[in-house]
């Protein structure tokens, strides 16, 4: 979600860049013949600098309605929440920093209405430019992985966890999620590449792999007909959960 004061980011004139035609200008009083080049310069960088910071704002007529779809978000009024973004999306000429927190706005309703297609349209369309950090992005792709697995839309679940981790490296709990997608899949084999890394990480730090990631583990491995693979498996569970392995 948004916070007010990203939606309402202020314009600032990059002051330190416009400072340094100054000199510049002071010399062109020596030299006349540099002037026009000079002052045409100093129009195209303060064009430019402007052309930037309204690139990272939001007109009034857009962040308006679009606090207020938050507010409603928040309070659960999703329908109300859908009519105040349709009316930040009216807006004409918008810019491409609006149409990007636009989408970001309208990806969160999708994923609070557990409408993963919508959500992950809309998480394409933020995703264009350069204003979604890196973190915010991982999470909002791992809440969209989530929508298609409670789906059973086990494909796109794992594409989005594929997604995920690129984003944000390896997480034993949602590696599981992702192995889980690929193997409701019978794609055994990345089934397996996904959670190997992760139990032996585990096994060496000393802690105990969830048990269902070593069964899986296992069973995909003799799916694949790995017995080196399959040993490995079945040694940590041995290991780690003793009990079970001799019921």
């Amino acid at each position: 979600m948004f916070e007010t004061s990203m939606i309402a980011r202020p314009v600032v004139i990059g002051i330190a860049i416009l400072g340094c035609v100054a000199p510049l200008c002071a010399s062109a009083q020596y030299r006349p013949e540099i002037a026009p080049q000079i002052g045409a310069n100093k129009d195209l960088i303060r064009e430019a600098e402007l052309k930037a910071a309204i690139d990272e704002s939001l007109r009034p007529q857009v962040a308006t309605p679009l606090m207020a779809a938050q507010r409603l978000m928040q309070e659960q009024q999703l329908e109300a929440a859908a009519e105040k973004i349709a009316a930040a999306e009216r807006v004409v000429n918008k810019s491409g920093y609006e149409r990007h927190v636009i989408a970001r706005i309208k990806a969160t309703l999708a994923a609070q209405n557990g409408d993963a297609a919508l959500a992950a349209q809309m998480y394409d369309q933020a995703s264009n430019g350069k204003w979604w950090a890196t973190p915010e992005k991982a999470v909002m792709a791992q809440s969209i992985a989530g929508l298609f697995y409670t789906a059973k839309d086990y494909a796109q679940a794992a594409a989005w966890y594929e997604r995920y981790a690129q984003l944000a490296g390896p997480v034993p709990a949602t590696e599981l999620l992702r192995a889980q997608s690929h193997y409701l899949l019978d794609d055994f084999e990345n089934t397996a590449k996904i959670l190997e890394p992760v139990v032996q990480k585990m096994a060496g730090d000393g802690q105990a792999p969830p048990e269902i990631s070593l069964r899986l583990l296992a069973d995909a491995r003799a799916k694949t007909g790995d017995t080196t693979g399959f040993q490995r498996a079945a040694d940590l569970m041995n290991r780690f959960y003793p009990a079970k392995t001799t019921q």
